[in-house]
């Protein structure tokens, strides 16, 4: 699915193939293979005389699973493994380095375990197999080379890390960040194919505990300086930057123009005149090619050292001469708007090529721009990005569109307008409502009789909630559990807006009864993400709507609760998942699909990623504004559905799912950092309220889609 170099249109990239790829995961779980035989996705599990739990498929549906442990307990002389037979997978293309990494805990030592035993009958046709360390039975940690490089007492984890580097034919392992042995193994082994952990043939009884497996197919080399950082799913802007220089580019459907080598954000507003005519104010040409022009409101005019331009007009002095374009600029928004193809051709003698969508891009030098291969922009199939039926769409011209369209804030960006927003006074609650929106709700809603019955109406909502208990934790179609973290952002929400208006603290201690419940759930369930979205947003606002009292009552170890448990439901797991490192991907709705999927379940997801970052970015800043950046890229795919006139191609009862959630990290964005970073400019969006008016009757809906 990688495009080759466009040699006419220069831009090189590789548009979502570079990715690292987790192959193992212990944490996560396919469904349908869980359905189909309770092992992860290619697991076998081989007890034999012996017994092996896999908590994470055992009791995928027990509120109480507190872990994904794998626990072989050996009682005879058999051996017991599982094997995970999902290394080699040719799809994801050729991976260089292998990083392994978990951690194993012995209640009782007796026999030999091996928890790094890999093989590969790919290259040779025979069993090619490696060792590069494992676990006596008297608790010895002893490498390939020999070294026993630790002792463990009963009970105490061992975490490690290995890293197959399949070019050089060795693996090296990692003990606290650091090299501990480099072993050379055999040239015909080039092919991982299965990962076993075992507890092997022999010896006493033995019960080992292992967590947190996975192993993760590496385009680049491992860094333990850095041992979490992955390349994201996209590819880097700079070549589409490299292939912008010397040129300049508008788009009809952003503020930002591209001049002098790099992207300016929010410079004015653009026109598009029915759709296919672009213009540009004098402000933006001003920047666009270095120009001087002043803006005389009283003549409707333009005026600089080389060019004088009028509205209403086709006539422009250039360096002294007349020169007639063939479209007349504007007066608009109060200033002089330029019709920008025209101008560049006609005026500056410029190369001007456009993609009919409003992107536009000009240079003084000729230059091509590759069009004859963009497929259509609606695509909602919910395939993994390697399936042999995926398509990207994102050939060079919808690149350059794209990059265009949108800011895509870096994290140092979105940190700085957090910490002025807090400079200005804005703290909590900043999720879905700002404090000060709050407050004039409070200060009008015995003045407004319509205002009055809805806060009345949710205020008796929240105090039928208060004798109502919280869901418990349930797969209950042995596949969502959107119901139940839907219902509790709709209970957290009606309570946290009866604290903001009351003031009374007994919404506030509901607020924190349902945390306490939800925060220990085992998981948001991964495998069907909108039940995760819905549940990272109950999560934000209940903790936003009730900053205060939480502040005031709770004590350090409660705190601490809401923290670390954010980050085991939330922060850790959406990075996994941003980033292809969670092997749910092969969920039809589930897994990294969404990253890049054209549906709701962007949307859902995304904004559930989203106001949890902000939720919660005074207490796990560096891990929330790194997710915040990811999520903000991948909402791009959410609002380039409604180009080009606002229709939701999912049909009105998504397009409300859709809006709904928008609704909420749009005005999270705004309320948190003053700025949508382009998104909500995204073409078709402000015309898709009058879209949905259009399609809906006093009866019916024009239903086109499920």
């Amino acid at each position: 699915v990688a495009y080759n170099s466009i040699a006419d249109a220069q831009i090189e990239y590789d548009y979502f193939t570079n990715s690292d790829v987790a192959l193992v995961d212990t944490e996560n779980l396919y469904d349908k293979a869980w359905q189909q035989g309770k092992n992860y996705e290619g697991g076998t599990r081989a007890p034999k005389t012996n017994k092996i739990t896999v908590n994470r498929l055992d009791l995928r549906k027990d509120p109480n699973r507190e872990n994904g442990y794998i626990t072989i307990e050996k009682t005879t002389a058999d051996d017991a493994f599982y094997d995970f037979k999902s290394l080699y997978q040719p799809k994801y293309g050729f991976f260089p380095y292998y990083c392994y990494t978990g951690r194993i805990k012995v209640d009782k030592f007796g026999a030999e375990i091996d928890f790094a035993y890999f093989r590969d009958t790919i290259t040779t046709g025979s069993y090619q197999n490696i060792m590069p360390v494992r676990i006596d039975p008297s608790g010895n940690v002893v490498t390939a080379g020999g070294k026993t490089v630790k002792t463990l007492s009963v009970g105490e984890w061992f975490e490690y890390t290995i890293v197959l580097d399949i070019l050089n034919h060795q693996s090296n392992f990692y003990l606290d960040g650091k090299l501990v042995e480099t072993y050379k193994y055999t040239e015909n082994f080039n092919s991982p194919e299965l990962l076993r952990i075992s507890l092997n043939t022999g010896g006493g009884e033995c019960t080992a505990t292992f967590d947190k497996l996975k192993v993760v197919g590496m385009r680049n080399p491992y860094n333990p300086e850095t041992p979490d950082y992955h390349e994201p799913l996209w590819s880097s802007d700079e070549p589409v930057a490299e292939f912008l220089l010397g040129k300049t580019a508008f788009y009809g459907y952003s503020q930002n123009v591209f001049a002098n080598g790099k992207k300016h954000i929010n410079v004015d507003d653009p026109y598009m005149q029915n759709e296919d005519k672009l213009f540009v104010s004098v402000n933006a040409l001003n920047l666009g090619y270095n120009l001087d022009l002043v803006v005389n409101s009283d003549s409707k005019s333009a005026k600089g050292s080389a060019l004088e331009l009028y509205a209403d007009s086709s006539e422009v002095s250039y360096n002294g001469k007349k020169v007639v374009m063939s479209v007349p600029c504007i007066w608009h928004n109060n200033t002089v708007y330029v019709p920008v193809e025209t101008f560049a051709a006609d005026i500056l003698g410029h190369c001007v090529k456009t993609d009919g969508e409003g992107l536009v891009i000009t240079a003084p030098e000729k230059f091509d721009l590759y069009t004859e291969d963009t497929k259509p922009e609606v695509d909602i199939m919910a395939h993994h990005r390697f399936e042999y039926d995926y398509y990207t769409n994102m050939t060079p011209l919808r690149v350059l569109n794209w990059y265009m369209s949108f800011e895509r804030p870096t994290v140092e960006k979105l940190i700085e307008d957090f910490n002025n927003k807090k400079e200005s006074g804005v703290s909590h609650p900043r999720i879905i409502a700002s404090k000060k929106e709050f407050d004039t709700i409070r200060e009008n809603k015995d003045k407004d009789p319509q205002l009055k019955e809805i806060v009345d109406t949710l205020l008796a909502d929240a105090d039928r909630i208060l004798n109502n208990p919280f869901e418990e934790y349930d797969v209950y179609d042995d596949q969502r559990i959107y119901d139940i973290t839907n219902d509790y952002n709709n209970k957290f929400q009606k309570l946290g807006f009866a604290y903001q208006i009351t003031g009374d603290e007994k919404y506030a201690k509901k607020v924190w009864e349902g945390l306490k419940k939800i925060l220990s759930f085992p998981d948001l369930n991964y495998s069907h993400l909108i039940d995760t979205g819905e549940g990272c947003t109950a999560i934000a606002v209940g903790y936003d709507w009730t900053y205060e009292w939480i502040e005031n009552n709770l004590t350090n170890e409660e705190k601490e609760y809401i923290r670390a448990n954010v980050s085991r439901l939330i922060l850790d797991p959406m990075k996994d998942i941003m980033l292809d490192l969670c092997t749910t991907r092969n969920e039809i709705a589930g897994g990294n699909d969404y990253v890049t999927s054209k549906g709701n379940f962007n949307a859902i997801t995304n904004t559930g990623t989203i106001t949890a970052c902000l939720a919660y970015a005074d207490i796990e800043p560096e891990k929330c504004f790194e997710l915040l950046s990811l999520a903000i890229r991948s909402m791009e795919y959410t609002m380039m559905q409604f180009r080009p006139d606002g229709i939701w191609p999912e049909s009105p009862n998504y397009w409300t799912m859709t809006a709904r959630v928008l609704c909420f990290s749009m005005n999270s964005l705004y309320a948190s950092l003053g700025d949508d970073y382009g998104l909500m400019e995204a073409q078709g969006v402000k015309k898709t309220a009058r879209w949905i008016a259009q399609n809906n009757s006093y009866n019916y809906c024009y239903s086109f889609h499920d």
